[in-house]
């Protein structure tokens, strides 16, 4: 019987789960770098969930995209296609149960699931106490099983010029500006509406910088209070596609922003960043923050059990400072 580095290196369909979030699957995708550098000739497929596909559309390195909102058998669906190995970055029971009803040779995923029997591959690493990044933790799921080391690096969207431009002309964008995405999903505490507002203003009055205020349908009114009174600002919260928003975070400067999805689409674009993050071990900037080495990432500055979640501690005057530091000097 083969082991399980074997089979991996010898595998001529490999695929990966992540049917969760944006930021999630951009810290996901460098495993398929990594995949590639142990085995060029290794097809590559992701199943993904319906509204993270245009993160995935045109990249070169990936054989098929499969939406897993459209599979309607499982374990028909994987025992078809013939995989060699399937890694869940984040399992799934009902996942994770059809690769094992599938027969798939090596099944990767974490050992600390009350179904984690069904994986032939346990990796032994507690996520939640936020030691290491989630894109390193979704390599080791490789390197546990070749014992080797490998850099974490970001795949971004892949986006056609002339969706830069349409997006250019549809919103009449400036050539320069600054992303401000106040929203989130709510897995982790934000930074209070007024303290975005407050720092807009200040980008906005005091450094002249043109301001892009982004976000969903659900947050049009944190955006409102945003874009109250600014001298030189767009509000598109509600208004682009996942599409549009990628294209137009290319264009851009630089975000500020929550932890979100955002965030992670504009590190894998190299844009500047300024990104929001509580202290707390599963929803803290070591696991979740931003893979780029532009960004100055602000906490509550009481570390405490009370406050050190309490974004509201996050002051205006260290906002401003990382800005400066970041956009200006």
């Amino acid at each position: 019987m083969k082991n399980h580095k074997q089979i991996l290196v010898n595998a001529k369909r490999v695929c990966i789960f992540r049917t969760d979030g944006i930021g999630d699957l951009i810290l996901t995708l460098p495993m398929v770098k990594v995949l590639k550098a142990i085995n060029p000739d290794v097809e590559i497929n992701i199943v993904a969930s319906e509204k993270t596909l245009p993160l995935l559309i045109n990249q070169q390195l990936i054989k098929k995209v499969y939406i897993i909102e459209n599979i309607i058998k499982l374990p028909c669906f994987l025992k078809d296609r013939k995989f060699d190995v399937v890694f869940f970055p984040r399992p799934k029971p009902k996942e994770v149960l059809s690769s094992f009803l599938a027969k798939i040779p090596l099944r990767v995923g974490s050992a600390y699931r009350f179904y984690s029997f069904l994986l032939n591959h346990r990796v032994r690493e507690h996520r939640k106490y936020g030691e290491k990044s989630e894109a390193q933790h979704n390599i080791n799921l490789i390197a546990s099983i070749t014992k080797e080391n490998y850099k974490i690096e970001l795949i971004p969207p892949i986006i056609e010029d002339e969706l830069k431009k349409q997006v250019t002309n549809k919103f009449n964008l400036p050539i320069n500006y600054i992303i401000i995405h106040p929203g989130g999903t709510g897995s982790a505490p934000k930074l209070p509406i007024t303290k975005f507002s407050e720092i807009a203003k200040i980008i906005s009055s005091k450094y002249n910088k043109y301001i892009v205020i982004t976000g969903n349908e659900a947050e049009k009114k944190q955006s409102q209070i945003i874009n109250k009174d600014l001298p030189i600002s767009i509000n598109l919260c509600g208004l682009t596609t996942l599409e549009e928003l990628i294209a137009i975070i290319a264009k851009s400067d630089g975000v500020i922003s929550n932890s979100t999805g955002v965030i992670h689409i504009a590190a894998s674009l190299d844009k500047k960043i300024i990104g929001f993050y509580p202290n707390s071990p599963a929803m803290n900037s070591i696991r979740w923050g931003p893979i780029s080495e532009i960004k100055r990432i602000l906490t509550p500055t009481n570390k405490n059990a009370l406050d050190k979640d309490n974004m509201d501690l996050i002051s205006i005057n260290d906002i401003e400072k990382a800005f400066v530091e970041l956009f200006i000097s």
